[in-house]
């Protein structure tokens, strides 16, 4: 099962009875994250053990995705991604190919690291912290923070607001425009006179119409 606080949008993208997968989608702040649980019973058949890895395997590893459960996978080095087990070398074949990353080091269950948290955000996440299980279990509790970058910073758009403007000063301002068109003028044309127009209207908004950001 996957637990997620209520404060968080999440939705459910797939669920598997056999094998025991379940894979859902959360958001935090304005980052996205793919959460994948998983148990393998170390008594699984050979069938059911590759219909397990292919299952693993169709996921589509997306960026800030993190896979975790109890995988029984006990002749693993997490050291070095090495085992002599056929299935398990294509479990470390499926980590490796999704430049994936397995974060427990220490023993989850007698002297062996069972329970694993798997994701392509190591630089995110803090060092996995064992500690014994808070219920009836033979495996122990895995906890970890995982720091999402903080928000971008909120762009402010400066608009008029017109809620405020005062249109009796705008309408004279506008009512007695005038450019005298005489011969030393700078004013020679219609492009000319349209832009000095255009630069006293601006003017004119400028001072009967306050600003606001949004």
């Amino acid at each position: 099962s996957i637990f997620i606080k209520d404060t968080h949008i999440s939705r459910l993208v797939a669920q598997h009875d056999t094998p025991e997968i379940i894979h859902a989608q959360l958001s935090a702040g304005k980052t996205t994250f793919q959460v994948v649980a998983g148990y393998r019973s170390p008594s699984m058949s050979q069938d059911a053990h590759s219909a397990f890895l292919e299952t693993l395997e169709d996921i589509q590893v997306l960026p800030n995705t993190i896979i975790l459960g109890d995988f029984n996978y006990p002749g693993i080095d997490w050291v070095n991604y090495q085992c002599s087990n056929s299935h398990a070398q294509r479990f470390i074949e499926f980590i490796n190919s999704n430049a994936l990353e397995q974060l427990v080091c220490s023993p989850t269950r007698g002297d062996n690291i069972l329970d694993l948290v798997i994701t392509n955000m190591g630089a995110h996440c803090t060092t996995p912290v064992i500690t014994p299980s808070l219920v009836r279990s033979d495996h122990k509790l895995i906890t970890l923070d995982i720091l999402t970058p903080p928000p971008p910073p909120v762009k402010e758009t400066i608009v008029k607001n017109l809620s405020k403007a005062n249109f009796k000063l705008l309408a004279s301002e506008v009512e007695n425009f005038t450019i005298p068109l005489q011969k030393d003028n700078d004013i020679q044309d219609a492009e000319s006179y349209t832009k000095a127009l255009y630069m006293h209207l601006q003017d004119c908004m400028d001072r009967a119409i306050p600003n606001k950001t949004k």
